[in-house]
Parts: structure tokens; sequence; C-alpha cells
């Protein structure tokens, strides 16, 4: 009898284990093809980017931080939420400097080059993000060259474009100015963020 109740505990065990593994591949899916379907790839070139993206489920005030360089060459894609990117220097006055929605990319590298200091990433609400190497990006876009000129079309420009947006905002000196940049670039995100993250981000001489 109890080998029998054991054996029953691990079945129900595995399959709590199983269906919680499915339920995390179908939102991995789904937010794989909320972002990749519009890029009009084939289906095999959808499954080689696929099996190797990570999701990435954050709560509100959780955060992920980027230090070593194994961490260098990743590229995350803000699926769902709010969420906003800091360094603090030895100071230890946090200067915000990122901020990302639906359709935000960013490679926390690229930002470390501006100040070399641990780039955080905080979640202002529940967030997910999905997470791909750029290497393996270039090595599948090595044999389907469809998704290597989609990455530079879509990919590079889409995080120079919101570095470009950033750096705008940053250089303004009027706040009315700025706070209407913000609303701009950040549609509906004043109404979302806390008011002292959002006065961070449109007082001037933040940086």
């Amino acid at each position: 009898m109890g080998i029998r109740i054991i054996s029953n505990i691990k079945k129900l065990e595995f399959k709590m284990f199983y269906l919680k593994e499915v339920k995390m591949n179908i939102a991995k899916a789904r937010a794989f093809l909320r972002i990749f379907s519009a890029f009009n790839m084939s289906r095999q070139e959808l499954k080689q980017v696929y099996k190797h993206t990570k999701l990435i489920k954050i709560n509100p005030g959780e955060q992920l931080s980027f230090t070593h360089q194994k961490e260098d060459d990743k590229i995350l894609f803000v699926i769902y939420g709010i969420l906003n990117g800091f360094f603090i220097p030895e100071e230890n006055e946090r200067i915000n400097i990122w901020l990302g929605h639906f359709g935000s990319i960013i490679k926390p590298a690229d930002i470390k080059e501006i100040i070399p200091e641990v780039f955080v990433i905080e979640a202002i609400e529940y967030a997910e993000v999905l997470e791909i190497s750029q290497k393996k990006l270039e090595e599948i876009g090595f044999y389907f060259p469809y998704i290597l000129k989609h990455m530079i079309e879509h990919i590079y420009l889409k995080m120079m474009q919101d570095a470009n947006n950033r750096n705008t905002l940053f250089r303004m000196c009027n706040h009315t100015l700025r706070f209407n940049y913000f609303r701009e670039i950040y549609p509906g995100l004043d109404e979302k963020l806390p008011k002292d993250l959002l006065e961070a981000y449109i007082r001037p001489s933040t940086l």
C-alpha cells in the first residue's frame, strides 16, 4: 500500500511539473509570436529563432542585474509591462536611463558602454521579457540570411531609435518641452509611472 501511495504521489508530481512546463511553453510561444510573427519569417526560420529564446517573467519590484561578460550579447524584447533601467554609481544616487514597454528592445551591454557600472532593470509592474543571444541570431542568420537582414533593419534600428529618443529627452532643458516629448516617445507611461520616477525623467539635468 505504501509503495502504491508513493508511486501515485510521484505520478502526481510529474503531472504537475509537466502541466507547469506546458503552461510555460504556451506563454513563451505567445510572447515569441507577439514579436516575431510580424517579421514575415518562414516556419523553419521561426523555429530556429524560437528554440534559442528564453521567456523571463518579472514581478513588480524584482530586478535583473547585468554585470558579467557572459551577459554582454543578450538582447531583450519587452513583451508586456513596464520596466525601468538604471545605474547606481559610487555616489549611491540612482541614475534612471531607460524605460521599457511593449515593443522596446535593449542590449544591456550597449547601455553599459555609456556608464561602466552595474546596470539594473526593475519591473514597475508585472512584465515579461524575451531574451536571445545576439551571437545565436547571427549564427542563425548565416544559414537564413533573411533573419540577419531583418535583425539589421528592425532590431538594431529600433535600438538606435530608442537611444536617440533618450538622448534627445535628456538634452532638453525646458521642463514643459521635456514632458511633452516624454509623452510623445512613451505614450501613456506618464499616467502609469510612480510620480517620483516620472519626475526623474522629465526634470531637466537628470543626467
